[in-house]
C-alpha cells in the first residue's frame, strides 16, 4: 500500500480542510512529519489509520476524541484517504458519529458513524460498498493485514514502539497468531486434545459396559476369581454354555416323550365326554316328542280359522275402494261447506269497503291544494336558511380577521425581545478567542507534566531495579568466591591423592629391584636411593570420585559465573539508564529520592490546578457553544416569524376581500325576504307537521283504493269456485253409491250372510303369515324330533353312561409331568439365550475397546506432543511460529548489526519455562562485547530503539515475503530516536535509507535536530488558535 492524498476536515486540531499530497515527495522515501507538540502530528496517522479501520492509531485514543473542537455545530467531521494497491487506486470516507443539525425543528441530533469505499477506473471512481463493516472486511481483504497487524508493521505508535521486544512470549504469540494466521495449528491441537479426551472416555465407557455385563453372569460351575481378564471369564462362561447345551438336549427328549402321553389321555377324555352327551340328547328329545304330542288338538283348531282369514283377505280390494270412495265423497261435502261461509264474509267486507272508497275519493280536491300550499313554504323556508347562513358566515370571517390581527402584534413584540437577547448574548460570546487560546496553552502544558510525571516513575522503577541488581551481583559475587574456594580445594586434594599413589607405585617398583639388574624406569644396573612406602595409601576409586566432584564443581562454578557476569552487565545497563533519567530529570546523574519525591509532588500540585482549570474553561466553552446555538435558534425565530408574518398579511388581506363579498350576499338576501322575519325553527318544525298530515292522508287513501280492487277481484273469484264445488260433489256422491251395491254383490258370493260376518272373519296379513308359520313349524318340529331320536337310540345302544371324573385325574396328572419338565427345559433354554446375547456383547466390546486403545494410543501420543506436553514445552503452533520468529530474528540482525558496531544480535531464547509455561517465543540479545546472553529488557532506551526498529523492519521483511499479496510499501514510526546518541542516530538513519532500494515510504515523527537536518523531505506542521495546517518543504 502506497498513500497518494489525505484530505482531513475537522479532524483532531485541523479545523479547516487539509489535504496532504504524498505525490509531492516525488524521490524521495523518507520525510520527517516536525511541528510543535500538539500540533497534531501524530493525529496524520490516526486520520491515516481511522480511515482503513475506524480506529485510532494508539491504544489510548478512542474515535470519539477525533472530532475537531475547533469546529462549529453543524460542521461535518469527515477524513478521505487515497492509496494505491497493485497498480490500483482506491479511496475511502468516514465520517465518525457526531451531531448535526435537525431537518425539523430546533437543536442538533445523533448522525451515526458512516463509511464508503470506491475504486478509480480510467479517473471514474465506481463504489464498491457503504456499508461499515463490508467496508472493514473489504480493506482487509484488500490490504491483507488487519487493524493490530498494521499497528504492528506499518504504522507504530507513539508509546508502543519498544512493546515490539518487551512484550512477553504470551503477548509475542497473540501478535504472530494475528500476523502470520496460525490459528489453524490451534484448531488442530484443541482437536487432537478433545479427540483424545473423547477416546478415553469412551474406552472407560467400553469397559464399564464390559463390567456391566460380565455382574449379568449366572455362575453354575465355573465363578471366575477377581484378578481373571476379560478373555478368562469368556473362556469360563462358554463351558457353562456348553454343559447347558448338554441339559438341553436332554430335556427334550423327555419333554416329547411326556407330551405324547398327555395327548393319548386328552384323547380319551375327549371320547368319554361324547359319549355322555349323547345320552343326555336323547332323553332331551324324548321329554320334547310328548310336548309337541300335546298341542295337536291346538294345531287343527288354528288351521280352520287360517281357511276363514284366507277367504276373507280376497274381499279387501273391494273393502278398501269402497271406503276411499265414501272419503272422497265427504271430504268434497266439507269443502263446499267452506267455500259457501267464505262467500257470504266476503259480501259483508265488500259493502263496507265500497262505503269508504266512494267518500274518500270525494276528498282529493281538497288534497290536492294542500299539497300546493306546502311546496310554496318549503321555498320560503330555503332562502330563509340561506339568509341565515350568509350571516354566520359574515360573522366567522370578522372574527378570524380580528386573531390574525393580533397574532401579527405579537409576533411583532417578540422579535423586538428576541433582538435585544440576540445582542446581549453576542457580547458574551467575545470572549471566546482568548479561553480557546489559553485553553491550549494549559493542554500543552498538562501534557508537559504528564510527560515530566512518566519519566520519573521511569526513574523511579530503574532505581528500584538497580538496587535489585546490586543486591543480586552481591549475591551473585558471593556465591562465585565459595565456588573458587570448593574447586581450588577439591583440586589440592586431588593433586595430594595423585601424588601419593605415585609415591606408592614408586616404592613397589623399588622392592622388587635386584642390585646389578636394570632399573625397570631409569635402566641404571645401580640402585643408591629406593623408594620407600610413607603410610596409608588413598584407593584408585575414591580418587575418581573426587575428580567427578571437581567436574561437577567446574560446572557450578561456570554456571555462577555465568551469573556474575549477566548480573553485572544487567546491573550496568540499569546504571547507566538510571543515570540518563536522573541527569535528564534531576539535574545530577546522582539519584535522590527526596528530590525526586518533591518533584513528583510538585508536578502532581501543578497538574491539579492546570486540570481544574482545564476543567472550568472547558466548562465556559461549552457555556459558549450553547450560546452559540442559542443565537442560531434566535436566529432561525427570525426567519421563522419573518415568513410567519408574510403568511398574516396574505391570510388579512384574503380575508378582507372575503369580508366585503359576504356583506354583499347577505344584502341581496335580504331584499328577497318579507320585512317580519319568522323564526326558522319555528316555521320548519310547522312545514314538517303540515307535511306528515297530507303524507298520512295519501297513504290512507292509496290503501283505501288498492283494498277496494282486491276485495272487488276475491268476490267475482269465489263466486266461480262455489259453483264448480256443488257439481263435483254430486258426481262423487253418484260414484260413491254404485261402488257400495258391487262390493255387497261380492260379500255374498263369498259365502258371507252380512257385512259384520265378513268382519269377524277377517284378519290382518300380518296375522295369517304368524300363523302360517305356526302351523308349519309344528310339522317340521315333529319330523326332525322322529329322525334324531332314532339316531341317538342307535348310538346309545348296548353302551353305559361313563365316569368323566376318572379320565380327567389321569389327564390332569399327566399335564402336571409335562408342565414340569417343560419348565425345565424353558429355563435352561433361557438361560443359554441370555448368556449367548452376553458372550456376543463381550465379543463385541472387547474388539471394540481393542480398536479404541489403539487409537488412544495415537490420537493421545499426538496432543500431548501438539500441546506441548514435552521435553521442549513447545505446542505445535508455538513451533511454527518460532520458524516465522527466527525468519524475522534473521532479517532484524541484518539492521540491528549495522546500528550497533556489531555489538548486539537478536536471538530466540532456548531456556525452557518454569512451571509448566509454554517456551519458545521469548527473545533474548548477544552482547558481542561481553560474550554473554541476557534478556532484551536490559537495553537502554536507545539499544531498545534499534532492537524495536531492527524488529519491525525485519517483521514487515518476512510478512510481505509469506502472506501471499501483502505489500509493505510504507512505514510510519512515531517517537524513540531521541533516545539516540548521535552516532547511533547516524547508524539508524543509514539503515532507514537503506529501504530506498525496496522502494518503500517512511514517515518519522521526532523532535530530534539531527534528523531535521539529515531528512531533507518535511512534513510542516503549524497551529493556530483557529486550527493546524500542514504542508511539504524541502530543503
Amino acid at each position: 500500500m502506497r498513500a497518494i492524498t489525505l484530505q482531513m476536515t475537522a479532524f483532531g486540531p485541523y479545523h479547516k480542510p487539509q489535504t496532504i499530497d504524498f505525490r509531492e515527495l516525488g524521490a524521495e522515501s523518507i520525510f520527517l512529519i516536525t511541528g510543535p507538540t500538539g500540533a497534531g502530528k501524530t493525529t496524520i496517522f490516526d486520520a491515516i489509520c481511522y480511515s482503513l479501520y475506524g480506529r485510532a492509531s494508539g491504544s489510548d485514543r478512542d474515535q470519539d476524541s477525533l472530532r475537531s473542537h475547533f469546529a462549529a455545530p453543524g460542521e461535518i467531521t469527515e477524513v478521505r484517504y487515497c492509496f494505491s494497491l497493485r497498480g490500483t487506486e482506491y479511496e475511502v470516507i468516514r465520517y465518525p458519529k457526531q451531531q448535526k443539525k435537525k431537518e425539523r425543528g430546533e437543536g442538533f441530533t445523533d448522525d451515526p458513524a458512516r463509511a464508503e469505499f470506491y475504486e478509480w477506473k480510467d479517473g471514474e471512481k465506481s463504489l464498491i460498498t457503504s456499508r461499515i463493516k463490508e467496508v472493514n472486511e473489504a480493506i482487509e481483504e484488500k490490504i491483507g493485514l488487519d487493524y493490530e497487524q498494521f499497528r504492528k508493521m506499518i504504522m507504530i505508535p507513539q508509546g508502543e514502539f519498544r512493546k515490539l521486544i518487551s512484550e512477553n512470549s504470551k503477548d509475542r504469540e497473540e501478535i504472530l497468531q494475528r500476523i502470520f494466521r496460525t490459528y489453524f495449528y490451534e484448531r488442530m491441537t484443541e482437536t487432537l486434545k478433545d479427540e483424545a479426551k473423547q477416546l478415553k472416555e469412551s474406552l472407560q465407557q467400553t469397559e464399564w459396559k464390559e463390567q456391566q455385563q460380565i455382574s449379568k453372569i449366572e455362575w453354575r460351575s465355573q465363578e471366575p476369581s477377581e484378578t481373571d481378564s476379560v478373555p478368562d471369564v469368556m473362556k469360563k462362561l462358554q463351558l457353562e454354555l456348553d454343559a447347558m447345551d448338554l441339559s438341553v438336549t436332554k430335556g427334550e427328549k423327555e419333554l416329547t416323550k411326556h407330551k405324547q402321553i398327555w395327548q393319548e389321555r386328552q384323547k380319551q377324555l375327549y371320547e368319554a365326554k361324547q359319549l355322555l352327551a349323547t345320552f343326555d340328547y336323547l332323553e332331551q328329545a324324548l321329554k320334547q316328542d310328548e310336548q309337541l304330542q300335546q298341542k295337536q288338538l291346538e294345531m287343527q283348531q288354528k288351521q280352520v280359522r287360517l281357511q276363514e282369514m284366507q277367504r276373507a283377505s280376497r274381499l279387501l280390494p273391494y273393502e278398501q275402494q269402497l271406503a276411499a270412495r265414501k272419503d272422497e265423497w265427504q271430504r268434497q261435502v266439507r269443502q263446499q261447506q267452506e267455500t259457501k261461509a267464505k262467500k257470504d264474509q266476503l259480501e259483508k267486507q265488500f259493502e263496507t269497503t265500497k262505503s269508504s272508497y266512494m267518500k274518500a275519493k270525494e276528498l282529493e280536491p281538497q288534497r290536492q291544494k294542500q299539497q300546493e300550499q306546502l311546496q310554496l313554504q318549503k321555498q320560503q323556508l330555503e332562502q330563509l336558511q340561506i339568509y341565515e347562513k350568509r350571516k354566520q358566515e359574515l360573522n366567522s370571517i370578522q372574527k378570524k380577521l380580528e386573531e390574525k390581527q393580533q397574532q401579527i402584534n405579537k409576533l411583532k413584540d417578540a422579535h423586538t425581545e428576541r433582538k435585544n437577547k440576540q445582542l446581549a448574548l453576542e457580547k458574551d460570546i467575545s470572549r471566546e478567542s482568548a479561553i480557546i487560546q489559553s485553553y491550549y496553552e494549559e493542554q500543552r502544558e498538562l501534557e508537559k507534566i504528564e510527560h515530566q510525571l512518566t519519566e520519573i516513575a521511569r526513574l523511579k522503577d530503574a532505581f528500584r531495579q538497580l538496587q535489585e541488581m546490586r543486591t543480586s551481583y552481591q549475591q551473585a559475587v558471593q556465591r562465585l568466591q565459595e565456588q573458587e574456594k570448593n574447586v581450588q580445594q577439591l583440586r589440592q586434594d586431588i593433586k595430594e591423592m595423585e601424588e601419593a599413589q605415585a609415591a606408592h607405585h614408586a616404592a613397589h617398583l623399588a622392592q622388587q629391584l635386584t642390585e646389578g639388574e636394570p632399573c625397570p624406569v631409569c635402566g641404571s644396573a645401580e640402585h643408591p636411593s629406593p623408594a620407600h612406602t610413607s603410610g596409608h595409601v588413598q584407593s584408585f576409586e575414591l580418587l575418581k570420585q573426587k575428580r567427578v566432584l571437581l567436574e561437577n564443581a567446574q560446572r557450578a562454578y561456570d554456571d555462577v559465573q555465568k551469573h556474575y557476569i549477566e548480573a553485572k552487565s544487567n546491573g550496568q545497563a540499569i546504571r547507566q539508564v538510571t543515570d540518563e533519567l536522573a541527569q535528564s530529570i534531576l539535574g545530577d546523574s546522582a539519584y535522590d529520592q527526596a528530590k525526586a519525591d518533591e518533584l513528583t509532588e510538585e508536578m502532581h500540585n501543578r497538574k491539579e490546578k492546570i486540570t481544574a482549570s482545564l476543567q472550568q474553561k472547558q466548562k465556559e466553552r461549552k457555556h459558549i457553544e450553547q450560546l452559540k446555538q442559542a443565537i442560531e435558534q434566535i436566529k432561525q425565530t427570525f426567519e421563522q416569524e419573518e415568513k410567519a408574518a408574510e403568511e398574516l398579511q396574505t391570510a388579512i388581506r384574503s380575508l378582507e376581500e372575503s369580508c366585503h363579498h359576504a356583506e354583499a350576499e347577505v344584502r341581496l338576501q335580504r331584499k328577497q325576504l318579507p320585512e317580519v322575519l319568522p323564526d326558522p325553527s319555528d316555521w320548519e318544525l310547522t312545514i314538517k307537521q303540515a307535511e306528515t298530515a297530507l303524507n298520512t292522508a295519501i297513504s290512507e287513501w292509496e290503501a283505501l283504493q288498492h283494498n277496494y280492487e282486491e276485495i272487488s277481484k276475491s268476490r267475482e273469484q269465489i263466486a266461480a269456485a262455489l259453483e264448480s264445488t256443488a257439481k263435483f260433489t254430486s258426481d262423487l256422491e253418484q260414484t260413491y253409491r254404485q261402488q257400495e251395491k258391487d262390493y255387497l254383490k261380492k260379500l255374498e258370493e263369498a259365502g258371507f250372510t252380512d257385512t259384520e260376518a265378513f268382519l269377524t272373519a277377517k284378519g290382518t296379513d300380518r296375522e295369517m303369515r304368524a300363523l302360517q308359520e305356526e302351523l308349519e313349524s309344528y310339522d317340521q318340529q315333529r319330523r326332525s324330533l322322529s329322525e334324531r331320536i332314532a339316531e341317538l337310540q342307535k348310538q346309545t345302544d348296548q353302551r353305559e353312561r361313563p365316569n368323566l371324573t376318572v379320565y380327567e385325574q389321569a389327564v390332569t396328572e399327566a399335564e402336571q409331568v409335562f408342565e414340569a419338565e417343560n419348565a425345565k427345559l424353558n429355563a435352561a433354554r433361557s438361560y443359554v439365550s441370555q448368556h449367548n446375547v452376553i458372550k456376543d456383547s463381550l465379543q463385541a466390546l472387547q474388539k471394540e475397546a481393542a480398536d479404541q486403545k489403539v487409537r488412544y494410543y495415537d490420537i493421545g501420543e499426538l496432543a500431548n506432543l501438539a500441546k506441548g506436553d514435552n521435553s521442549l514445552r513447545l505446542s505445535f503452533e508455538r513451533y511454527v511460529l518460532t520458524s516465522f520468529l527466527d525468519e524475522i530474528i534473521l532479517q532484524a540482525n541484518i539492521r540491528l548489526e549495522e546500528m550497533t558496531d556489531h555489538r548486539y544480535q537478536l536471538k530466540r531464547s532456548g531456556q525452557i519455562a518454569k512451571r509448566g509455561a509454554q517456551s519458545g517465543l521469548d527473545l533474548e540479545v548477544i552482547d558481542h562485547h561481553t560474550g554473554q546472553e541476557r534478556p532484551v529488557k536490559t537495553l537502554s532506551g536507545g539499544e531498545g530503539f534499534k532492537a524495536a526498529l531492527s524488529l519491525a523492519l525485519g517483521m514487515s521483511d518476512v510478512v510481505q515475503a509469506h502472506a501471499g499479496g501483502v505489500e509493505l510499501e510504507t512505514l510510519f514510526i512515531d517517537e524513540g530516536f531521541g533516545t539516540l546518541d548521535e552516532v547511533s542516530l547516524e547508524q539508524a538513519i543509514d539503515s532507514l535509507k537503506g529501504l530506498q532500494a525496496s522502494n518503500r515510504v517512511l514517515g518519522i515523527i521526532s523532535h530530534v535536530p539531527q534528523l531535521k537536518e539529515e531528512i531533507h523531505a518535511k512534513l510542516q506542521i503549524d497551529s493556530s488558535p483557529t486550527g493546524s495546517a500542514a504542508k511539504f518543504i524541502f530543503q
